[in-house]
């Protein structure tokens, strides 16, 4: 299994980050754990909150999610 780069929308925040689980993982579970994630405020010119190894995202949270290319 490779990892999937992924852009989500969450709230009014945009994270980009890697997925390594099957889609029947993602669904089994509260969180996604996503790894070398980056964190930016949802506006033209946001500033970024985070950058960090690993990021586990709330699924209820989460509004949009789109493989990376």
């Amino acid at each position: 299994m490779s990892d999937i780069a992924l852009y989500s929308l969450c709230g009014l925040m945009f994270f980009q980050a890697y997925v390594s689980a099957r889609v029947v993982d993602l669904k089994a579970k509260d969180f996604i754990a996503v790894t070398d994630a980056e964190v930016w405020e949802l506006e033209i010119g946001g500033r970024q909150l985070i950058a960090a190894p690993f990021v586990n995202v709330g699924r209820e949270h989460i509004q949009v999610i789109a493989p990376g290319v």
